[in-house]
């Protein structure tokens, strides 16, 4: 991954990352990444090793990333926000001996890192605030044993490395629900991440005729989260620059965009919704926006709308929709020419895709879980030799995502839902996506979530709704709910109870929680 970025820069004073006020230009991030992996690799860390990046969206993340990545080394990207246990657990399983955290999340956990003989480089998230920190000329000598030093320090004067690096190692753990829902590391290769790179940079500039070497991306999606990671910066790193935010609010995201312009924006959408919904986010600095791609979760028609009819006001910018998972390194698909409907686009270059029904692959229309075949694949789950991986008999290997979906004859796929999440209601299979999709055209209706309880001893499907700002939920926007549920699916799938919430729980990757309300369900 680090050579492959290297490689792609011709112009040493090319922007790499912007953060506030400060820019990072290629020829000083290079310099960073080569001394701070001399740092680690004085310090013992060696080729196949893990080691933890657990920071919010700083420099020194990236910096981090490209690091441990040069000396062979994997990197264990972790939510910063994750409980203590749940941290040491990781490096348990990872047999990880170092981390990089931030000075707050440090305060909180010195103890149990070092009592666990785990070393932290701590950052500080101001540092590349206002300027760059010099690479220090030396080396700072300190024991290995409990060692905590700050970022600046492991700045040091980078020497060659004797370690040999190739595309088949692995580059990333990457942690996620896996396809089953349960909670799974990802093991991804250079290889995987450098196609992915790759494949998106292709098809945008293919779809995108102002598209430039160079181009911004505003960086809201975490480092851990696979949309992040992948697009915001291994694809930035490999051709443009990234405009990063450290933690996402909705006025933070937008004073970054118009403070800088990007020509690229890579959101879910929930965090889609809080920014348009922001005082500031129309205006003139949208005429440089060339794309904003929304991935993670459904985009529904009424959002994609909204935010095209906004875009066209100032320029040429389009919202696109995108799918992937962290077994593929994210993106697959992309759907560039505008198709309505549950469509997320046609795939990347490298990328196949076939539907199987009990074990067959089923005619073009017709529903079952999708398989990816693809470049930017995984090599498995760490820890675990069963994987949702298979070998055909021509040696390709296709991913079982554990979603739900049918291509249509001009090889469009359509996403209908996780299997796991799937509800039989009066013996129909009713997919909540579409459920959320019809209750969400309702113009009052800004999100919403549907989960499976009992009333009467019959399942049914109860929806959480957020309304607009000043709408109340009276008898007349439930039935029009209802209507609108009856029109666009089945009549099985109407809600039989709706509620109206002032938010919706999220996970950490910026999705509906809705596994946290189905258990609620459950214990009633």
């Amino acid at each position: 991954m680090t050579e492959f970025i290297k490689e792609s820069v011709k112009d040493s004073k090319q922007r790499k990352i912007v953060y506030f006020n400060s820019v990072l230009r290629a020829d000083y991030l290079f310099k960073a990444i080569d001394g701070v992996a001399t740092y680690l690799y004085k310090q013992g860390v060696r080729k196949g090793d893990s080691v933890i990046i657990c920071l919010p969206n700083i420099p020194q993340g990236i910096i981090a990333l490209y690091a441990i990545n040069k000396i062979g080394a994997i990197a264990n990207v972790v939510h910063p926000k994750i409980g203590v246990d749940a941290l040491l657990k990781i490096a348990k399983e990872s047999r990880t001996e170092w981390i990089f955290t931030y000075a707050m999340s440090y305060r909180e956990m010195d103890k149990d890192l070092e009592k666990n003989g785990i070393n932290a480089i701590i950052c500080n998230i101001l540092t590349y605030a206002i300027g760059k920190p010099a690479v220090s000329k030396q080396f700072r000598k300190v024991e290995k044993k409990g060692v905590k030093v700050r970022f600046t320090d492991a700045l040091c004067k980078p020497e060659p490395i004797p370690v040999e690096t190739n595309g088949a190692d692995t580059a990333i753990y990457l942690h996620s629900s896996g396809t089953t829902g349960a909670p799974k590391t990802v093991i991804l290769s250079n290889y995987a991440l450098n196609e992915l790179a790759l494949n998106i940079k292709n098809k945008y500039f293919e779809k995108t005729p102002a598209a430039k070497i160079g181009d911004g991306m505003l960086m809201i999606l975490p480092l851990f989260h696979g949309f992040g990671l992948g697009v915001c910066v291994h694809l930035m790193m490999y051709f443009g620059h990234t405009v990063m935010v450290p933690a996402f609010k909705g006025k933070s995201a937008v004073r970054a965009m118009r403070a800088h312009k990007p020509q690229l924006i890579c959101a879910v959408p929930n965090m889609l919704r809080k920014m348009i919904a922001t005082k500031g986010f129309e205006g003139e600095h949208l005429s440089a926006t060339l794309k904003i791609f929304v991935g993670g979760d459904k985009l529904d028609d009424t959002l994609w709308e909204q935010v095209n009819e906004i875009l066209s006001r100032y320029g040429e910018g389009e919202c696109v929709q995108g799918f992937g998972l962290s077994e593929t390194a994210s993106v697959t698909h992309i759907n560039f020419d505008r198709k309505k409907g549950d469509t997320v686009g046609q795939p990347l270059d490298n990328v196949q895709v076939k539907i199987k029904e009990n074990g067959k692959e089923v005619a073009n229309g017709e529903i079952g879980d999708i398989y990816i075949c693809s470049t930017s694949v995984m090599d498995g789950y760490l820890g675990e030799e069963e994987s949702s991986l298979e070998t055909d008999e021509n040696g390709k290997v296709w991913l079982n995502t554990g979603d739900r979906g049918y291509l249509d004859d001009d090889g469009s796929l359509y996403y209908k839902g996780r299997r796991k999440r799937m509800l039989k209601i009066g013996g129909v299979n009713i997919f909540p996506q579409e459920v959320e999709d019809a209750a969400n055209s309702v113009k009052e209706v800004t999100n919403s979530c549907a989960v499976r309880t009992v009333i009467n001893g019959k399942p049914c499907i109860k929806l959480l709704v957020i309304l607009n700002d000043g709408v109340k939920l009276n008898n007349s926007l439930r039935q029009k709910i209802c209507d609108a549920v009856r029109k666009k699916i089945l009549p099985y799938a109407v809600p039989r109870s709706i509620m109206q919430v002032s938010e919706l729980r999220l996970t950490g990757m910026g999705k509906t929680d809705y596994r946290y309300y189905e258990e609620e369900e459950s214990e009633k």
